[in-house]
């Protein structure tokens, strides 16, 4: 596993995440439909984010056994994490929608100068957008951290690494209209997928150990 090769393209890190994906497809189909049954009353969205996401990362970290299974960490994750995971998308939905709103209000206001400030708006909401890999890999990797902080913390490693943090937005992209053009099979695996890439991809930027994939097996 060459860490290097990851820091400086974020393709090697998504073959590499897919090969993983393969390995243990059954594992990650089950996970991928809890987090979709959960993610559909929407008020549980964020809390199931969090329960997908605390998953992968015992699964990367060689915690899932036959004792502890996918469906056992994702249930505990989803219990650990549901009012933080909750307040953590509340809050960063309304960052988006405030920074969203400011730069449309400046942007039509009559006021040339405002119409100038809504530049600062438009670099703004790119930040924002660039820090959405990060927020759900800090909120289970930090239990410690308040949500405001969470959102504190994604905002600061876009600027630690904003050239790979750009790429693996373009990255993200595209992955996510290719899901949207195949549509059925691949929203069955999708969130799972964007799972295991960012919570890598954080421990990249944070310049922590990255675990090898674990070998397949049943869990």
């Amino acid at each position: 596993m060459n860490r290097r090769l990851f820091e400086l393209d974020p393709i090697a890190l998504l073959f590499y995440s897919m090969a993983g994906l393969y390995r243990d497809l059954p594992v990650w189909l089950r996970l991928n439909l809890l987090g979709l049954l959960f993610t559909l009353p929407i008020v549980t969205a964020g809390a199931a984010s969090s329960g997908v996401y605390f998953a992968v990362r015992a699964w990367v970290l060689d915690q899932i056994d036959g004792a502890y299974t996918i469906q056992q960490a994702f249930f505990e994750g989803f219990r650990q994490h549901f009012w933080r995971g909750t307040a953590v998308g509340l809050l960063n939905l309304l960052c988006g929608a405030v920074i969203l709103f400011a730069t449309w209000f400046w942007f039509t206001s009559s006021i040339a100068l405002l119409n100038y400030v809504a530049v600062v708006g438009i670099y703004a909401l790119l930040w924002w957008l660039a820090c959405q890999p990060y927020i759900y890999p800090v909120c289970v990797a930090s239990k410690e951290l308040a949500p405001l902080r969470v959102l504190q913390l994604a905002f600061q490693l876009v600027g630690k690494s904003p050239v790979y943090t750009l790429l693996l937005l373009l990255l993200l992209v595209g992955i996510n209209i290719v899901a949207i053009v195949l549509l059925g099979p691949v929203l069955l695996i999708l969130q799972v997928f964007i799972a295991i890439l960012t919570t890598q991809a954080l421990w990249i930027v944070t310049d922590e150990p990255l675990p090898r994939l674990r070998e397949s097996e049943s869990t």
